[in-house]
């Protein structure tokens, strides 16, 4: 059998199997190390596919996801807009202590003399 990409021959221990085009390519014409190919679970290798049918699942997948990307963007948005709330808040409070700590020392010190 021959390389989907360079045309030679593909050895069995050194191809990928395109779960879409049911063809062969090197795994290093498909841009993997070796190390990485070995490392691969027979799952991972089964629903690989190749650059070609990447390309034209991509339109669809942006589609898709484009909302979702908008929905947690929106979820983000606000969960900024409520910890803002609560860092204000708490910085207030803080300001409020200090201004009560310096008056107390202020009154402790009266006291001493």
């Amino acid at each position: 059998m021959l390389c989907l990409i360079c045309n030679d021959e593909v050895f069995q221990g050194y191809k990928l199997k395109c779960s879409i085009y049911n063809k062969f390519p090197h795994f290093t014409c498909s841009g993997y190390r070796e190390v990485n190919f070995r490392k691969s679970s027979k799952p991972t290798k089964a629903v690989w596919c190749c650059l070609s049918c990447k390309i034209k699942k991509t339109p669809n997948s942006i589609d898709n996801s484009s909302s979702v990307v908008k929905k947690k963007t929106e979820i983000l948005v606000k969960t900024l807009k409520i910890i803002i709330e609560l860092v204000n808040f708490m910085s207030s409070q803080f300001d409020s202590f200090g201004k009560q700590l310096s008056e107390l020392i202020l009154l402790v010190m009266a006291l001493k003399n």
